[in-house]
């Protein structure tokens, strides 16, 4: 089982490139968050612990035993917090956390959080990355949907910080942009204290979402096991 899980203000949809790329080695399960498209009448959960909690959860009520994680920035995040919970629980082993374009847990928290900004300047922030399609926010009622749980994700992953010794026991490869004006590449190294297993890191020359244009690749990366420490 690969458990993927996307990145703030993202869907299930966003792994969409992937199940054909990693078939034969994995059957996908992509979380839709609370608080958008077929879970929008739920509330947003703005707190990377609690919504961790509420996924790993519904994890151990499903009886899957084994599984890898696929992190995707705020997804990442939210991961690494799965793996920290699934592992206190001895029927279930989780192999490999793969983390992309995701800034380390123990990270400092931003001087200038997105989520403080008002509405024009937050949306500015958000299109300027990448990924999000600027006409989402042209419309005042796909404004008003897509919005709020956009700002409760960001609120969530720029107040989580976890302390330097917080551990997985599970491999991780840590996947950085050269382009990524959201999560510097060179971050992707600080994930290494993060893990009692090995560890890998790979920077390809991408922006913040590019190397899911690149499905082959990074369903390489996933497969792969971990050798080097």
């Amino acid at each position: 089982m690969l458990l993927c899980l996307p990145h703030a203000g993202g869907t299930a949809g966003f792994f969409r490139t992937l199940p054909t790329a990693v078939s034969g080695s994995y059957r996908m399960l992509a979380v839709q968050y609370p608080g958008r498209q077929d879970r929008h009448r739920e509330a947003a959960i703005g707190d990377v612990r609690l919504l961790a909690s509420a996924i790993a959860e519904q994890i151990v009520d499903a009886g899957i035993e084994s599984l890898d994680v696929l992190g995707h920035s705020f997804g990442g995040l939210v991961g690494f917090e799965v793996v920290r919970l699934l592992g206190e629980q001895a029927s279930i082993n989780v192999g490999q956390l793969t983390v992309t374009h995701s800034r380390p847990p123990s990270a400092e928290l931003p001087d200038n959080p997105l989520h403080t900004l008002g509405d024009d300047a937050f949306i500015e922030r958000i299109v300027a990355l990448g990924g999000t399609d600027e006409s989402v926010f042209a419309d005042p009622d796909l404004r008003s949907f897509y919005l709020p749980p956009l700002r409760s994700d960001y609120a969530a992953v720029e107040q989580y910080q976890a302390p330097q010794s917080a551990s997985v026991m599970c491999d991780i490869t840590a996947i950085g942009g050269l382009r990524d004006s959201l999560v510097p590449a060179a971050s992707a190294e600080r994930w290494r204290r993060h893990t009692s297993g090995s560890f890998r890191i790979r920077v390809f020359d991408t922006d913040h979402f590019g190397i899911y244009q690149r499905p082959t690749e990074l369903a390489g990366l996933i497969r792969r096991k971990v050798t080097a420490k």
